[in-house]
C-alpha cells in the first residue's frame, strides 16, 4: 500500500516536471558576451538581441547614430578627396608643378616656398647640404605665378588637412559609441537574468514526496 502511493505520488510529480519549459533552472536571458559583441559589430543590435530581436527606443538610437556617424565619415573623406585633387590640380596650372607619384612632403615644401629655386637658396644659406639634391631632378622643379596663387595653394591644402581631421574625429566617435553601445548591451542583458532555480524529487517518510527547490543568489 505504501509503495503504491509512493509510486502514485512519484508518477505524478514526474508528469509535472514533464509540464515545466525545457529552460526550466536554465539561464533564459539573452547572453551578456554576445549581446556587447553584436553592438560593438553594429551599434544597436546587441539592444535589439536583448530586446528579443525586436526593435525599441534604444536599439533605434544607436542605429540612427551609427548611420549618422558613417554619413558624415563619408562626407568628409568625399571633400577630403576633392580638396585634395584642387590643390594638386592648383599646384599643376600655378607652379608648373610634376605632381604625379610625389608624396607629401613633395606638397608641404612647394607650399613654404615661391620656387625651387627659393628652396635651394635657403639650403645652401642654412648649410642643410642633405637637402640639395631633392630639387636636382627637373621633375621637382616648380615656381609660382605669384604669391597670391602660392596663398591660394595654402588655403587648399590647409581645407584638406581640415577634412582629413574631421574624418579621424568622425572615426574616434564611431569607435568610442561601440564601445559604450556594447557595455550598455552587456548591461542591458546582465539585468534581464534571472535567477538560476533548480529542483529535485527525494523520497520522502511514509510514502510522501519531498521537492527541493535550490535558489543561487
Amino acid at each position: 500500500m505504501v509503495m503504491t502511493q509512493f509510486m502514485a505520488r512519484l508518477t505524478a510529480a514526474l508528469s509535472l516536471l514533464a509540464m515545466l519549459p525545457e529552460t526550466w533552472g536554465q539561464q533564459v536571458a539573452p547572453r551578456p558576451a554576445k549581446a556587447a559583441a553584436l553592438s560593438f559589430a553594429v551599434p544597436g543590435l546587441g539592444q535589439r538581441y536583448v530586446n528579443g530581436n525586436q526593435w525599441n527606443r534604444s536599439a533605434a538610437w544607436y542605429v540612427l547614430a551609427e548611420t549618422a556617424w558613417w554619413a558624415g565619415l563619408a562626407a568628409s573623406e568625399w571633400y577630403r578627396g576633392q580638396s585634395v585633387q584642387h590643390y594638386r590640380t592648383w599646384a599643376v596650372s600655378r607652379a608648373g608643378a610634376q605632381v604625379e607619384g610625389k608624396d607629401r612632403a613633395f606638397f608641404v615644401t612647394i607650399g613654404s616656398y615661391t620656387s625651387s629655386e627659393a628652396f635651394r637658396d635657403e639650403s645652401l644659406r642654412n648649410r642643410r647640404w642633405d637637402q640639395l639634391n631633392y630639387v636636382s631632378d627637373p621633375a621637382y622643379h616648380w615656381i609660382w605665378q605669384s604669391d597670391e596663387d602660392l596663398q591660394e595653394y595654402r588655403d587648399l591644402r590647409q581645407d584638406a588637412d581640415a577634412w582629413a581631421h574631421r574624418r579621424t574625429l568622425f572615426i574616434a566617435v564611431m569607435t568610442g559609441s561601440r564601445v559604450v553601445s556594447a557595455v550598455n548591451a552587456l548591461r542591458a542583458a546582465k539585468r534581464q537574468h534571472g535567477v538560476p532555480l533548480s529542483m529535485a524529487l527525494a523520497p520522502g517518510p511514509a510514502g510522501t514526496m519531498k521537492v527541493r527547490v535550490r535558489l543561487t543568489l
